[in-house]
């Protein structure tokens, strides 16, 4: 369950309540008109936040432990137990590419964070690392993972 406040008053204005397990991440899109929230239930629901009402349900194998919304607001990016990196386009959440990033994190990523106006992606796992993707989700089926030996040396082109 999600609800919004009104802080100056300390009162719920708002309730989401679609979500079956954990919530461990939310991201407004730039206009703030939509809410990502990220499931350990394997979900990214889609909010609108002006009336409570779900958009969207985009699916994953394993639980989303963070979301993160590009600049422009064309992407969503979700990251899981399984060190995977899953990109969606907003709207209408149709997949735009999937990374495994297993030489990137030994552990589950557990953060993420959209920089440089949306190019890149920087994630942090339960093995202490962050690493830096450079995203490009316009080459949809050209997919690589590339390591160079530093953490600035991953790179996903997504």
């Amino acid at each position: 369950m999600i609800q919004g406040l009104e802080l100056a008053n300390a009162w719920a204005i708002s309730l989401f309540a679609n979500h079956t397990d954990k919530v461990y991440s939310m991201a407004f899109m730039p206009d703030s008109r939509l809410l990502m929230s990220g499931s350990s239930e394997a979900t990214v629901r889609i909010w609108n936040i002006h009336n409570g009402t779900m958009q969207n349900t985009l699916l994953n194998n394993e639980g989303i432990t963070s979301v993160a919304v590009s600049r422009n607001g064309q992407w969503v990016a979700a990251v899981s137990y399984d060190k995977c990196i899953h990109l969606w386009s907003i709207p209408p959440g149709e997949p735009l590419a999937t990374a495994h990033v297993s030489n990137a994190h030994a552990d589950s990523i557990y953060a993420a964070s959209v920089m440089n106006g949306g190019r890149s992606l920087v994630t942090g796992s339960l093995d202490g690392t962050e690493v830096k993707f450079v995203v490009r989700p316009q080459l949809r089926d050209d997919l690589t993972v590339e390591y160079h030996g530093t953490i600035d040396g991953f790179r996903a082109y997504l």
